[in-house]
C-alpha cells in the first residue's frame, strides 16, 4: 500500500516539475492588437460585413430540400409497404406521379435555372 502512494507521488512531482520547467522555458508574448481580430488581411472592420445571397439560391434550396425529403419518404414506402403488393404499388406510383409533376412545374416555370 505504502508502495503504491509512494508511485504516485514520484508521478506528480515529476508532473508538477514538467509543469513549471515548461513555464520557466517558454516566454509569454504579449498579445497584439491585430491577433484576436476576426477579420484577416485585407478587410477592412468597418466595411458591410454581410453580403446579400441571391433569391435564386434560397429557392434552390428550398425545392432541393423538398425533394430529398419526397424521396426519403419514398424509398422505405417501398420496403415496408410489401405485404399489401398492390395497394403499395398504387401509394408508391401515385407518390411518384405527384413528384414529377412537381418537377415538371418547377422546370417549366424555370425555377431551377440559374441564371436569368
Amino acid at each position: 500500500m505504502i508502495f503504491m502512494f509512494y508511485n504516485i507521488m514520484i508521478s506528480l512531482l515529476i508532473l508538477i516539475s514538467f509543469m513549471i520547467f515548461s513555464m520557466l522555458v517558454t516566454k509569454i508574448n504579449k498579445i497584439k492588437k491585430e491577433k484576436p481580430s476576426p477579420y484577416e488581411c485585407g478587410f477592412e472592420p468597418w466595411s458591410m460585413n454581410r453580403l446579400p445571397f441571391s433569391m435564386k439560391f434560397y429557392m434552390i434550396l428550398i425545392i432541393f430540400i423538398s425533394f430529398d425529403l419526397e424521396l426519403i419518404i419514398l424509398l422505405p414506402l417501398m420496403f415496408f409497404n410489401s405485404f399489401f403488393i398492390i395497394n403499395s404499388c398504387l401509394i408508391n406510383l401515385l407518390f411518384f406521379i405527384i413528384l414529377s409533376m412537381s418537377l415538371y412545374w418547377e422546370w417549366s416555370s424555370s425555377l431551377l435555372k440559374w441564371q436569368e
